[in-house]
């Protein structure tokens, strides 16, 4: 594992801007607080951008961004979850 870290580390671009339609979720990454809805996946963006020297966040409302709400709805309907 210590070395797939090094590895993911090495590989990643130390600064990145990320964008998001969830005013909230950007919110709440920014101010690092939680609520119970965004609780797991609040916890997994924290721990993502400690790999990142640098990040920004920018909320960008859905309708300026139809093209890639539709490719991550697309994505989430393909998706195929093992019920085991």
């Amino acid at each position: 594992m210590q070395s797939y870290s090094h590895t993911l580390t090495q590989s990643i671009d130390p600064s990145y801007t990320f964008t998001s339609d969830s005013q909230k979720l950007v919110k709440a990454i920014i101010l690092k607080s939680s609520s119970k809805e965004l609780h797991g996946i609040l916890y997994d963006i924290l721990q993502l951008t400690t790999l990142f020297s640098s990040i920004s966040l920018i909320f960008v409302p859905r309708s300026a961004n139809i093209h890639s709400d539709k490719l991550v709805k697309e994505a989430l309907g393909n998706l195929v979850l093992d019920p085991a």
